[in-house]
């Protein structure tokens, strides 16, 4: 699996097994979204190679961090301290 930001600066891929696919209702997912739900990819830590470009990483909640793209803002993945060594990626196709 592979994909970028908006602008072209983050590129990123993800080898290894998909653990699963999720549809979130949360209400930080559809504030921060704007949307009724978002959809996430969930993968191991080790499989996740940042190829080019930079990230923001900020705390949105307890138990959530948002990284983004720095120029654009556009989300690439959220991690969880309670799921340890899983990255909740945003699904685009």
């Amino acid at each position: 699996m592979e994909g970028s930001c908006s602008c072209k600066s983050v590129h990123f891929s993800s080898s290894g097994e998909i653990k699963a696919i999720v549809n979130c209702h949360c209400n930080l997912c559809r504030k921060m979204n704007g949307s009724a739900f978002s959809t996430y990819v969930v993968v191991a830590d080790e499989g996740f190679i940042l190829k080019t470009g930079s990230l923001k990483k900020v705390k949105v909640s307890e138990n959530a961090y948002k990284s983004f793209c720095e120029h654009c803002g556009t989300p690439i993945y959220n991690q969880n301290p309670k799921l340890s060594g899983l990255k909740i990626l945003y699904w685009v196709q």
